[in-house]
């Protein structure tokens, strides 16, 4: 059977379930939150993939909701919202600093090879920023810092061999790899820039122009159920 409802019968809804029991309301109530929270985490989850560059699925496993419980109405609450920190920056622009530079990931770190830009794939584990062991030179000048920085990081074990180094206006981190007597040395994260604009780039608000106009019809649908559970429908 195919139930069609309109915004205007939710409270000719709710008022016959009040009256036929009560007590039913508050289950409702939290059942239509509950509804409202998840269907928003589903279209909100679709708009991020829809709009966004998704490399995996971290940021969709970042939506969560929290069920309204209780059965007192005037204090359910259902939420819905991101755990990630950079979704707030990502919706509304910002910008983001470190007095020790932004780290930003070249294509270097993620496998891509020099000159892939834009970037499209994931940085690898090993070239995380919290995964790396650099190496910082010492020196009187600046090249010989560098030098230094190439030669601890050459002597380095393990397989994070990353050296600290300043190239004209440009500084990060490099990857050392190659001979002794011939290195190739790779940027895979520039610390040049202290701070970065971020722009806006929504996807809770689009995610909350679809749903605003469903709510009405997942709330009058909690009432419904309610009312088949008593026999009324």
């Amino acid at each position: 059977m195919k139930l069609e409802i309109k915004s205007n019968d939710l409270d000719v809804l709710l008022g016959k379930l009040e009256r036929v029991r009560l007590d039913a309301v508050p289950f409702a109530v939290r059942d239509s939150l509950n509804a409202s929270a998840f269907f928003t985490k589903r279209e909100w989850t679709g708009e991020i993939h829809r709009r966004m560059t998704v490399r995996n699925t971290w940021t969709q496993r970042g939506i969560k909701t929290r069920n309204a419980t209780g059965k007192q109405v005037s204090r359910m609450e259902s939420v819905v919202g991101s755990v990630r920190s950079y979704m707030s920056k990502l919706e509304e622009g910002g910008t983001v600093s470190d007095a020790r530079g932004v780290p930003i990931h070249t294509s270097v770190a993620s496998g891509e090879g020099r000159g892939a830009r834009p970037r499209t794939k994931v940085v690898r584990p090993g070239n995380r920023l919290n995964k790396i062991q650099r190496y910082t030179g010492r020196g009187g000048t600046q090249r010989q810092k560098n030098a230094d920085a190439v030669r601890q990081a050459q002597r380095g074990g393990g397989r994070s061999k990353v050296a600290y180094m300043e190239v004209g206006a440009r500084k990060g981190l490099y990857k050392v790899s190659g001979s002794k007597k011939n290195p190739k040395i790779d940027l895979i994260i520039d610390l040049t820039r202290i701070s970065v604009r971020v722009p806006a780039h929504p996807t809770l608000e689009p995610t909350l122009e679809k749903v605003n106009p469903r709510l009405a019809t997942l709330h009058a649908l909690a009432i419904v159920r309610q009312l088949r559970r008593q026999g009324w429908l």
